[in-house]
């Protein structure tokens, strides 16, 4: 109302001006050409995604968005993306011609680069050493993801990136880095239903640098080797490399001195998946490069020979069978041949290895009492006898590379150590209809 009482018209006192509601149209025209300007917009990024180098690009952040630009980058093969500060890798389960190059390598290595660098496993390399050199600080890397990820390999490169930039011409401790990945390989990963290469342990690579940022030395430590996979296999996976390359790899007159099996398929352990397939080929051939090595690292003839012998007594342990019932005994036939060879590789009498396994004491009291185990009983002491010789030797054989990957002196003035790299690679976990203890110790260790 006014001074005098009489009611305003709703709009005020000028009833020319329209009302609110006649002001709509006007707006919603407004609101509707910025809405066409954005879905125009929007649809220009839609049909250039595979044009999209960082995930943040993306107009509205969210799983299908982000999958979308990941597939069409992968259509076109390129399988690295950027996302922030991490990089997004997709395992092209294929060799790409050309995109690990030496040439790629030292292209990354330039310090003033002639054009941006797309995202690759290299530049996310030169980015590391990069704020390791400008900050003197030390650095971390982190690779996760799910099994068959490509964890494995692009850790291998990360390392051949660094102990390129870092180390000098004719340095061994270059020779010695790469040497690392295919013993870890043969003695670490296996083929399961998911991939061809899985890491079944967990590893944390440390390297060393001079204040100048020469590569000084490094060091490896693994966590969580999943041994049950030497006695117990699902259907269709595969045990460690190493069983399977040792038995292709070895000479004639090797195999005769071992007695070393026919092939995988006459040995319990690597044939209770089922379903499995190799190529005896590659693994010939991979054992050649575990051989080469083992010789980087300094592991000497007589010691590869060792490792030889106790791969094969833990397949020949594998083929030892139980008899009797409640007081178990090692059945005769080709269980005691297996038996008489396992021991002859462990230097051992096969007396006290049929005690060990059949037998246990029990103190009631003060006396020892023996007793008889079961059938059931020996077995498993066979198993966990085969397992901790496994886990002894893949102890041994990183104890062996983290002394030949030792800080040493490069005889230069700026030697003094400086800032260091940590590279932590997390192995995927596999979910199966029947999980073992290592996959819950495992999925849980991601977690953490």
């Amino acid at each position: 109302v006014d001074e005098t009482g009489a009611r305003r018209p709703r709009w005020g006192r000028n009833l020319s001006k329209p009302p609110r509601a006649r002001r709509w149209p006007a707006r919603a025209r407004t609101r509707a050409r910025a809405m066409n300007f954005l879905k125009n917009l929007a649809s220009d990024l839609i049909d250039d995604q595979e044009a999209f180098t960082n995930l943040t690009q993306v107009a509205v952040v969210d799983t299908s968005a982000c999958t979308t630009v990941l597939s069409k980058r992968y259509a076109k093969d390129s399988i690295y993306t950027h996302c922030g500060p991490l990089l997004v890798a997709v395992n092209p389960y294929c060799t790409l011609e050309g995109l690990y190059d030496q040439a790629v390598l030292e292209e990354h290595m330039q310090l003033v680069p002639d054009a941006a660098r797309q995202p690759h496993v290299f530049e996310m390399a030169a980015r590391v050493y990069g704020q390791l050199m400008a900050t003197g600080q030390d650095q971390a890397v982190i690779i996760s993801g799910e099994s068959g990820a490509g964890k494995t390999e692009n850790a291998k490169l990360l390392l051949r990136f660094f102990a390129e930039a870092a180390c000098s011409a004719g340095d061994g401790l270059h020779h010695r880095v790469m040497g690392t990945n295919p013993i870890m390989e043969s003695f670490g990963c296996a083929q399961t239903v998911r991939n061809d290469n899985s890491s079944r342990f967990g590893k944390f690579v440390q390297l060393q640098f001079t204040a100048s940022g020469r590569l000084a030395g490094a060091k490896l430590q693994t966590y969580l080797l999943e041994k049950s996979r030497v006695a117990q296999l699902s259907a269709g996976e595969c045990c460690f490399h190493a069983f399977y390359e040792t038995l292709e790899g070895l000479g004639a007159a090797q195999r005769q001195a071992y007695a070393a099996p026919d092939s995988w398929a006459h040995c319990a352990y690597l044939r209770g998946g089922g379903g499995a397939t190799r190529d005896a080929a590659h693994d010939a051939a991979k054992f050649g490069r575990v051989r080469e090595a083992f010789e980087h690292i300094g592991v000497s003839a007589d010691q590869q020979a060792d490792i030889d012998q106790l791969v094969l007594a833990i397949l020949h342990l594998g083929n030892v069978e139980f008899t009797n019932g409640d007081e178990a005994t090692v059945a005769e036939g080709r269980a005691r041949a297996s038996l008489d060879a396992a021991c002859a590789l462990l230097q051992t009498e096969p007396a006290k290895m049929v005690n060990g396994m059949c037998l246990r004491r029990m103190k009631a009291g003060s006396e020892w009492v023996t007793t008889s185990h079961t059938v059931g009983q020996a077995s498993d002491v066979r198993h966990a006898l085969a397992k901790q010789l496994y886990s002894a030797l893949f102890e041994w054989l990183v104890g062996a590379m983290n002394g030949a990957l030792h800080e040493h002196h490069t005889g230069l003035a700026d030697d003094r150590l400086g800032p260091s790299i940590g590279c932590v690679d997390i192995f995927g976990f596999e979910i199966f209809e029947s999980n073992s203890l290592e996959q819950v110790r495992m999925r849980l260790s991601c977690k953490t």
